[in-house]
């Protein structure tokens, strides 16, 4: 009895010491991070999700695209949209947006085009793009609170206000790439 008592309490102790090892980051390691990598995403969300860039509507490409007005964007290419992008999320996020953004997508019930593409070095928007966010989506960022944690993720839910009314909290997931904390959750 004795023997299988010290057996336990050392395979628990084990088991406490191998759990401590890989231990993720605390949410004060990381809060600053979590707050940069999401408000950085509201401005791509409006991008992506929301009116899109700036377009000039009398340029009309006769390939159901505006030319984006590259005066008024903050992006003058593709290239430097997909940068901005690979710098708040993931790789595998990123890949991900890459279809529905920058390639398009076509399956048996029909196609969606790009919202974005370019062609003889113009950076085009598609004509027919209009939002699907559902209105401002506003963080308190005070509320935040660790979910899990990992050597390599964590997750945080943060209390939400959608056009300034109680929301569901969001609830997001950060992995680890090349030592820099990545967003691999939409914060629409």
């Amino acid at each position: 009895m004795k023997l299988s008592l010290r057996i336990a309490a050392a395979l628990f102790a084990s088991v406490a010491v191998l759990s401590s090892c890989g231990s993720g980051p605390a949410l004060d390691e990381v809060r600053a991070r979590v707050c940069e990598a999401v408000r950085d995403s509201a401005s791509l969300n409006t991008v992506l999700y929301g009116e899109g860039l700036p377009v000039n509507k009398e340029s009309y490409t006769g390939y159901d695209y505006y030319y984006v007005d590259i005066e008024k964007s903050d992006y003058d290419s593709i290239d430097e949209l997909k940068a901005a992008i690979a710098e708040i999320y993931t790789s595998d996020y990123c890949r991900a947006l890459d279809e529905s953004m920058f390639v398009g997508i076509s399956d048996s019930i029909g196609s969606v085009l790009p919202r974005f593409r370019e062609e003889g070095g113009m950076f085009m928007q598609d004509k027919y793009a209009s939002s699907i966010l559902p209105g401002e989506r506003e963080f308190d960022f005070d509320g935040m609170t660790m979910e899990k944690s990992s050597k390599n993720s964590f997750t945080v839910r943060i209390p939400a206000t959608l056009d300034g009314k109680k929301d569901a909290d969001a609830v997001l997931t950060f992995r680890l790439e090349d030592n820099v904390w990545k967003l691999d959750s939409p914060t629409y």
